[in-house]
């Protein structure tokens, strides 16, 4: 957490920056093991914990707002590993709403193709379409990832802009400096609508 606070300072002291939001981190092609991935859910749960817990005297940065990234890549991966039928019967029936969902369904995302030359090879649920029934064959795509690294833009970049949008309007579309209770209630508002496959609502546009 020390490193992400002196970011944060770096941010404000060279940019100026006042308000600032951070992601949480996906899966990736890097996350090759169930204890990688844990390691991922920490650094978010981690990155949770500073926005919250920042004060306003720490490099004069008055708000650090988190856009749930991982979550809606989370979400959007276990849809498409239901349509591949990579889920056992049990695993259906995911809650997201529930912290730490993703930590139960590790095997599920780590699932890759058994022979590959790529040394960094994506998971099934991020980049196929469908399974061969020749695992020696290459999956058809889908417009999730090309390669487990990188997230396609015509799937995931309307939201993406939009939370950045949402989550900058809790500080600046409004009379009156917000209060932490109020930024948080906000940030979460913008998150379930934005980082979450739920129906994006016609008046969250006004925020």
């Amino acid at each position: 957490s020390a490193r992400l606070i002196e970011t944060i300072e770096t941010t404000h002291r060279i940019l100026g920056a006042t308000t600032i939001v951070i992601p949480t981190l996906p899966m990736s092609n890097n996350v090759k093991s169930e204890n990688d991935w844990k390691k991922v859910t920490q650094i978010n749960r981690m990155i949770r914990e500073v926005a919250r817990n920042i004060t306003k005297s720490e490099g004069d940065v008055q708000y650090v707002l988190v856009q749930e990234f991982g979550n809606l890549t989370n979400q959007l991966l276990m849809e498409n590993a239901k349509n591949l039928d990579l889920l056992s019967l049990h695993q259906r029936d995911i809650d997201y709403s529930r912290e730490g969902w993703e930590v139960d369904v590790a095997n599920v995302f780590l699932q890759r193709p058994p022979i590959t030359t790529k040394k960094w090879p994506p998971s099934d649920s991020q980049v196929c379409s469908s399974l061969p029934s020749n695992r020696t064959e290459a999956c058809p795509g889908v417009k999730i990832s090309s390669d487990g690294m990188h997230w396609c833009v015509e799937t995931f970049g309307g939201r993406f802009t939009a939370s950045i949008a949402c989550l900058l309007g809790c500080v600046y579309n409004v009379a009156r400096p917000p209060t932490d209770e109020e930024i948080r209630k906000c940030e979460q508002r913008c998150n379930d609508q934005f980082m979450s496959l739920n129906v994006v609502r016609d008046e969250m546009f006004k925020n």
